[in-house]
């Protein structure tokens, strides 16, 4: 399966995450359950069946002990890594998460009511204002194949 290195850092309710992709910037943000004290790990490495895989909306879960962490989202996605500063408990850990390509994530969205999923009502986005990130990546590979494109 492919794999790319990049970076997590958490910030108590949240794992944001960066990694090279072909050249290009993917970014992940995953809304965490429960609170966990914050880490980095500079030297994260992301395993996918394919590309267009990450951009299913799904549920993570795993766990970050004192040393390494472990997240995945199922067929064949997961992320782990070794932390830059080592921790004092280990905790498991659940959320949802979105990814992007280029730009970073805000938290997920509800796919009914358009809110972020961590409660912040104030912060609403409606659902269209976000671009289609499948769509963007089968844009991207067929600009790249070099055949011609007929509108």
């Amino acid at each position: 399966m492919p794999n790319a290195r990049g970076l997590i850092k958490s910030d108590n309710n949240r794992l944001i995450g960066t990694f090279d992709i072909d050249g290009s910037a993917y970014h992940l943000c995953v809304a965490i359950k429960p609170l966990s004290k914050e880490f980095n790990s500079s030297n994260a490495v992301l395993t996918y069946s394919n590309v267009e895989k990450l951009f299913e909306r799904g549920s993570w879960s795993g766990s970050i002990t004192k040393t390494d962490f472990q997240i995945s989202a199922g067929d064949g996605v997961s992320i782990t890594g070794l932390l830059d500063a080592p921790r004092s408990s280990t905790v498991r850990v659940r959320g949802t998460g979105m990814w992007a390509i280029g730009v970073v994530p805000s938290l997920p969205l509800d796919s009914t009511t358009g809110r972020q999923e961590n409660g912040a009502d104030d912060q609403y986005q409606p659902l269209d204002a976000v671009e289609d990130p499948v769509k963007l990546a089968r844009e991207k590979r067929l600009l790249e194949s070099g055949d011609p494109i007929i509108a």
